[in-house]
């Protein structure tokens, strides 16, 4: 069903990672990074290398019915 909105849904969280520590859960849907859309996971993997060591990267995130902004902290 992400066909027509885009984005990727987050299968697993390791506890201690920076994706752990910004509040994403399994099952939210990652929108955008640094408010460019997400079309699939091979277009998050290049955004997110594009960001690259940054120390705050934008995440649109959709859970549920809401969605939320989390800024997550590259190590």
């Amino acid at each position: 069903g992400l066909e027509k909105d885009g984005g990727v849904v987050v299968s697993g969280v390791e506890p201690g990672s920076p994706a752990y520590d910004a509040g994403i859960q399994t099952g939210d849907v990652i929108r955008s990074v640094n408010q460019k859309p997400v079309k699939d996971v091979d277009d998050f993997v290049v955004k997110i290398e594009k960001a690259g060591k940054q120390e705050n990267v934008l995440l649109l995130i959709k859970r549920g019915n809401n969605n939320l902004y989390a800024a997550l902290t590259q190590q």
